[in-house]
């Protein structure tokens, strides 16, 4: 009997994103009010700007912001001493009743961009370009080592809870100030609902949802969700604070909390156990796809993960993977990328490599011109949205 694996991605396919760019926007006014600037400091524009330069993670472009902020009030006051602690350097800066700076956030997008390929992060390409052009001013008094350590503060440790001051106050916004409180066991800076559960909107219908979950009941489709979003892995060893429970936001919203889910919390807890990383093991990597498929088969998180990896290093099927040798298996994937959509077939690969007898079926979803293309350029069927794509998919089971 041919097993049928269905994959879902989860922002624009299964849920309408809209959170995230309300609390990246939420996040730079909080600094921007904390240094005395007010609100309304970014725009959509300038967040797809940075998207397009593939400054993905909120953690890293929301302290961008703020950095970019810092530095150019400090380049237009050369009279402003900045504490080496950042709360005290924030109302430094609002003492001064500083002009609102013209920050070109879309320029400094592109130039971080383009300074990508050497640097592990945006946040490292980012200090690295801050600092290159505030070493061009006269470093009087030890003003430059002063900015140089608040830039510091913000931007090197742009994804570790404990040390990023951006990433604390945008979990504020994702996650809403009650969940903040009992997921990381510390008192909420400030009230706030989560933006993530009040702006997100569910993609998948109630009857589609319903579709899903009898297919699955009988046997028929494996569904999983696999996604970049955070989540909380929590068969894993870990530190709960190091994983936030966004994706399962999403779940809830659609109403799928219980559905297998591999998520950027699952590929970052791979890539610290092997020191790799984590770009080599998130989507698109064939490892996040592989994990997925290895969890949709019933396999326990751990060992999904590490079969996932073994069998993409060195070409190993072991459990759960390896129940699949020499059956006939199709992965359906549900993608609004055609990233996300190649690396699920560099994972079909790798299975056929090993004996799987694996096929792909690719169902593009696209609500935009620029998204459609892609997808349409990979030769896959593209649909408005994912209820369709479901019920085409549907009629093709066997």
């Amino acid at each position: 009997m041919k097993v049928n694996i269905w994959l879902f991605d989860l922002d624009s396919v299964l849920v309408y994103p809209g959170g995230y760019r309300a609390a990246f926007m939420a996040t730079v006014d909080h600094f921007g009010r904390a240094m005395g600037l007010g609100g309304g400091l970014l725009d959509p524009s300038t967040i797809e700007t940075f998207e397009a330069c593939d400054i993905t993670s909120e953690w890293d472009s929301s302290a961008i912001c703020v950095a970019v902020l810092v530095e150019e009030i400090w380049r237009a006051d050369p009279g402003l001493r900045l504490p080496l602690d950042l709360d005290a350097a924030l109302s430094a800066i609002r003492a001064r009743t500083p002009q609102r700076p013209r920050a070109d956030f879309a320029a400094w997008a592109r130039r971080i961009g383009q300074a990508m390929a050497n640097k592990r992060y945006p946040s490292d390409a980012a200090l690295t370009l801050l600092l290159e052009d505030a070493s061009q001013s006269p470093p009087v008094n030890g003003r430059l080592i002063e900015l140089e350590t608040c830039l510091r503060g913000l931007l090197e440790h742009t994804r570790d809870f404990d040390r990023a001051p951006a990433m604390r106050i945008f979990q504020h916004y994702t996650l809403g100030s009650d969940r903040f409180a009992r997921h990381y066991g510390i008192a909420p800076a400030f009230e706030t609902p989560s933006l993530l559960r009040e702006l997100d909107q569910p993609a998948l219908k109630p009857a589609w949802r319903e579709r899903v979950l009898g297919l699955a009941a009988h046997g028929e489709i494996h569904p999983v969700i696999y996604t970049a979003r955070p989540c909380w892995p929590r068969s894993l060893p870990g530190r709960q604070e190091d994983y936030a429970p966004e994706a399962e936001i999403a779940l809830e919203l659609v109403g799928l909390p219980s559905s297998p889910l591999v998520g950027f919390g699952h590929v970052s807890w791979l890539a610290a156990q092997c020191n790799h990383h984590l770009d080599y093991f998130v989507k698109p990597s064939p490892v996040h796809a592989l994990a997925a498929v290895g969890l949709a088969i019933g396999g326990e998180e751990r060992a999904a993960l590490n079969a996932a990896r073994r069998l993409v290093e060195e070409n190993r099927l072991d459990a759960p993977l390896d129940v699949m040798r020499d059956r006939r298996v199709d992965i359906h994937v549900f993608e609004d990328t055609a990233g996300g959509i190649l690396g699920v077939m560099n994972a079909a690969r790798q299975l056929q490599q090993a004996g799987v007898l694996a096929e792909i079926k690719a169902w593009g979803i696209a609500s935009t011109p620029g998204k459609r293309e892609a997808l349409e350029a990979l030769g896959v069927p593209t649909f408005a949205d994912v209820n369709l794509a479901i019920d085409a998919a549907s009629n093709r089971l066997e």
